[in-house]
């Protein structure tokens, strides 16, 4: 429930990032009641993801939640600095170059 509730929270405010940062863009469905229905329902789920912690009989489980969207945000970060290039320091193009003279996986018959 910790992880699920995170991250219907976090869909619930991106309408409000969206509407804020894109007001132009297409809509093609409409949001009932917008805004306070992705309100109640941002603040619903954050009062789900306080409440998995406060009860005792499931701190545990969120305690490993919490651990594992830190894992998941730390190899985020690790592999968005290998996109943005902060970990390799020859460009795209020879990187490319690289594995045509040298596949990683030389199999038979190619």
């Amino acid at each position: 429930m910790f992880i699920d509730g995170v991250f219907f929270a976090l869909t619930g405010a991106a309408l409000f990032v969206l509407h804020r940062k894109r007001p132009d863009a297409d809509r093609p469905v409409r949001v009932p009641g917008y805004p306070v229905v992705p309100l109640v329902f941002v603040i619903g789920e954050v009062v789900v993801v306080a409440g998995s912690y406060v009860d005792p009989e499931v701190r545990s489980a969120t305690v490993i939640g919490v651990g594992w969207l830190a894992a998941a945000a730390a190899l985020y970060e690790h592999a968005r600095g290998f996109v943005r290039g902060r970990y390799v320091e020859a460009s795209a193009g020879q990187a490319v170059a690289s594995l045509t003279e040298h596949p990683p996986f030389d199999t038979p018959g190619r």
